[in-house]
């Protein structure tokens, strides 16, 4: 009896027409990746944009500080490029990694000079496009860990991985 007076109590205090009876019954929509990473990383209010750019892409707080410390000299291109860089990282490159967060961490930290292209993501995405070919024998996934562990690949011009293409096309440990 008590949960029935309890339904009806609250079928009193829903909205009587139809769409807004909807809306409270919706469940509540489901985060995207980027926003449950942000939610689980909170950086203090005294980190710096570019570590909350990192925080945002899923990695902890220690990890973002700890890859903006490894930055390399000089200036970098402002936080919304650097958004823009992470986020291509993650779904061009990196996309098919078991752990995408954790392969950027281990690309930025093996390359600090990925930061400095942020600028220039254009020239990323001609690079990747010649290592895409260079390594097409590779699944999405060997790819995605080379080149996490070989993020130096991603800064040569496509004519250098044209030229280097045997080097590069039989990476060390197999395939």
């Amino acid at each position: 009896m008590s949960a029935s007076l309890l339904l009806l109590l609250a079928l009193l205090y829903l909205p009587a027409d139809a769409a807004s009876l909807a809306g409270a019954l919706r469940p509540p929509p489901r985060l995207s990746r980027t926003v449950r990473a942000s939610a689980l990383c909170v950086p203090p209010p005294s980190a710096g944009p570019e570590v909350q750019v990192l925080c945002a892409a899923g990695l902890e707080v220690q990890q973002a500080e700890e890859i903006w410390q490894r930055r390399p000299p000089g200036r970098l291109p402002a936080p919304a490029r650097q958004a823009a860089l992470v986020d291509w990282l993650l779904r061009e490159p990196l996309a098919d990694a078991a752990r995408p967060a954790a392969a950027l961490r281990t690309a930025l930290l093996s390359e600090p000079r990925l930061l400095l292209r942020a600028g220039r993501v254009e020239q990323l995405v001609a690079s990747w496009a010649a290592l895409r070919a260079a390594l097409s024998e590779l699944s999405g996934k060997r790819l995605a860990a080379t080149l996490s562990h070989n993020a130096q690949l991603l800064l040569l011009t496509p004519e250098e991985v044209e030229e280097r293409r045997s080097e590069i096309g039989s990476p060390p440990g197999g395939r």
